[in-house]
């Protein structure tokens, strides 16, 4: 049960990867884009916690859009940070990977594209900071 569990989220989770990728491809904005291309799928493309493939995880998504409000009104970039490279465990994630694309944020050694990594994390961060809401 459980490896037709996990197959289904895999297969929902490529599907879903493909169409934000190829749409990330065409977002002006690269911050959005990079939010597309790594979050969207489980967290949805407004950071609310509805992505395509939010259904089949337990627990839920975390609604992205509340960090700050979670944080007494302060978006505690750091610990975003954190949570993207794997320096902090997030609770929803029970390991210090992100269950898609963990080891791709991963600050680790022998992570040769450790530079991109940070580039794409504060793409992300960026974007997260612009959809907080009050």
């Amino acid at each position: 049960m459980l490896r037709r569990l996990m197959g289904t989220v895999w297969v929902g989770w490529c599907i879903a990867t493909a169409c934000t990728a190829a749409y990330a491809e065409e977002t002006p904005d690269p911050n959005y884009a990079a939010y597309l291309r790594y979050c969207s799928s489980c967290h949805g493309p407004n950071g609310n916690g509805d992505g395509t493939v939010a259904p089949q995880l337990t627990p839920k998504p975390t609604d992205l859009t509340q960090l700050a409000k979670k944080s007494g009104g302060e978006f505690d970039a750091v610990a975003v940070y954190d949570a993207i490279s794997g320096s902090r465990v997030p609770a929803a994630h029970g390991t210090s990977a992100m269950p898609v694309w963990g080891e791709e944020m991963r600050e680790r050694p022998g992570n040769e594209d450790l530079r991109a990594n940070k580039l794409r994390i504060a793409r992300i961060i960026n974007y997260l900071r612009s959809i907080q809401q009050k």
